[in-house]
């Protein structure tokens, strides 16, 4: 992967971030500014933390999957409260929390993925240290 566009999992952080404003655009958040710029905040920080951890994976850099996982919780719990003072309806929350969990699923997979390739990163370097140390030992 060259770029966090071309990733399946930052687009479907993008949609639930449209969908999260597109929902918050409603008549019924109109007394609830703070709940509606918290929502698409925590929307925004889920796309924009992925894409920079996406972007610092292709380098080699350690990912903050953690942080994501974290603002997705908030997120859920937030919708919650939209959802008991009824500025989402209950098909609105049931599809964004359905749409949040699977992201959340996506975000373990890309974890163990990531663990697993750094593991594999390291043992191919241990492997090119031993086969240079063998070529310096021999020359000795």
């Amino acid at each position: 992967m060259k770029s966090f566009e071309e990733s399946e999992i930052w687009r479907k952080a993008r949609d639930l971030c449209v969908e999260i404003f597109r929902t918050t655009s409603a008549p019924t958040f109109l007394n609830e500014k703070f709940l509606k710029d918290h929502l698409r905040r925590l929307s925004i920080s889920i796309m924009s933390h992925l894409a920079e951890s996406l972007e610092k994976e292709n380098d080699g850099a350690d990912v903050g999957i953690s942080t994501i996982q974290t603002d997705c919780v908030h997120l859920r719990s937030s919708l919650y409260i939209a959802l008991d003072i009824k500025t989402v309806l209950p098909e609105q929350f049931t599809k964004l929390n359905r749409t949040i969990l699977e992201l959340r699923d996506n975000l373990e997979q890309l974890k163990v993925f990531m663990k697993n390739r750094k593991h594999r990163e390291i043992e191919e370097l241990k492997e090119t240290v031993r086969e240079v140390l063998e070529d310096t030992l021999k020359r000795i």
